[in-house]
């Protein structure tokens, strides 16, 4: 059964650009349609209800840039570039912290993501490409060794001890990409090549979505699923029609079109993409310094050329989001005269997460760009400020 499951992710599915769009199965999003026809929409049209939680700030619970966030039974876990995961609760109190950065056999070095179950047991992605397990009072479980001749590179949690990673096979030359699912001991349930011409530009993204693992590549018009309670099925979720802004119709890429992000609520798909020089709206990108041994360094900076947009899977419109601010991305922040809000993650109860630094809201709030009552009692040296959204 394996084998037979195994050849339904060959090259010429996963990762060619179908061209027929006109399958009434599928749903199809209408990118091509819409080129040019961005609007300023608000929050009120997607969202129901937005919070702003300020995060406890103290010298225990500092929270460096946020690398990954998720909410599990009213606890805020915050991964950051140190990998250090700080816990709060839903109205940000700082409960404890997760910090065991080292090289012992219950440490690690680095921190790629993480994720937590519905049992508070937390899993770390490591820099080594590994997985610690951690229980909900933070004692270290065990470290489940790397797979052969393998290094994980991404963590998806799809249910309770049940997770897919992309993984590299370092035996190979060149180098093996494989999507694989695991169970909590590192035995591989499914596995297929998801890099058939071993290439490790463009490699897909997964999240999970009602018990089904999504699977999507910005060289790809396809949007998959995989069926994790039905012997890992393929089938085509959503189609993306670039028409001739595809990077398949197109000589020139920067004239093309691409899938950078997805986040997907019941009715709705956060769509990011890539529109290159046919970006309406790009705009100059902050750069920030970090210290490091022996100077400094700039990270980031450059020409964003994003374009954000909202799907409604019910009515099948793709609703392409300019700009409600110069230079800020998303949808205008018409509930709480806030500022402009679009999702970063979300999490398994569809809340949507977004956040902003304390001294950015606060220098917002000094210009009149949103209302005071956002930064009460806020220090520009304060942790972030998470922001909770609930989609309609």
């Amino acid at each position: 059964m394996k084998n037979l499951i195994l050849t339904l992710f060959t090259a010429p599915i996963l990762f060619c650009s179908c061209s027929d769009n006109t399958n009434s199965d599928k749903s199809i999003i209408d990118v091509a349609s819409v080129v040019g026809k961005g609007s300023v929409h608000n929050v009120s049209e997607f969202i129901k209800e937005i919070k702003y939680i300020p995060l406890e700030t103290g010298p225990n619970s500092m929270v460096d840039i946020i690398k990954s966030l998720t909410i599990e039974n009213d606890k805020i876990y915050i991964g950051d570039e140190k990998g250090v995961i700080n816990i709060f609760d839903i109205n940000g109190k700082y409960l404890t912290t997760l910090n065991r950065i080292g090289k012992g056999p219950e440490e690690y070095l680095g921190m790629l993501d993480f994720t937590v179950t519905t049992e508070e047991n937390i899993y770390i992605l490591t820099m080594e490409g590994e997985v610690i397990w951690y229980d909900t009072d933070l004692k270290f479980i065990k470290r489940m060794p790397l797979p052969k001749n393998a290094m994980l590179l991404s963590f998806t949690l799809l249910k309770s001890e049940l997770f897919a990673s992309r993984s590299i096979n370092i035996s190979t030359n060149p180098f093996k990409q494989e999507w694989i699912v695991y169970d909590n001991m590192l035995n591989i349930l499914f596995s297929y090549d998801s890099k058939p011409n071993n290439s490790f530009i463009n490699p897909p993204t997964a999240y999970i979505y009602d018990n089904t693992l999504r699977l999507y590549s910005n060289k790809s018009d396809t949007i998959f699923n995989v069926d994790i309670e039905n012997n890992y099925s393929l089938s085509a979720g959503y189609i993306t029609n670039y028409g001739k802004y595809s990077s398949l119709e197109t000589e020139n890429s920067n004239n093309s079109i691409s899938l950078g992000y997805i986040i997907e609520t019941s009715n709705y798909l956060f769509l990011r993409f890539n529109f290159n020089q046919l970006a309406p709206e790009p705009f100059e990108m902050k750069a920030r310094e970090e210290e490091i041994e022996g100077g400094t360094r700039r990270i980031g900076g450059g020409i964003n050329r994003e374009v954000y947009a909202v799907y409604n899977k019910k009515g099948g419109e793709l609703a392409l989001l300019n700009q409600p601010v110069p230079g800020t991305l998303g949808l205008k922040n018409d509930l709480t005269n806030g500022p402009a809000f679009y999702p970063r993650f979300i999490t398994v109860n569809q809340k949507l997460i977004a956040w902003h630094e304390a001294h950015e809201l606060i220098s917002l709030a000094e210009e009149g760009k949103i209302d005071k009552s956002i930064v009460a009692n806020l220090k520009e040296n304060d942790n972030p400020v998470i922001v909770i959204a609930t989609p309609k």
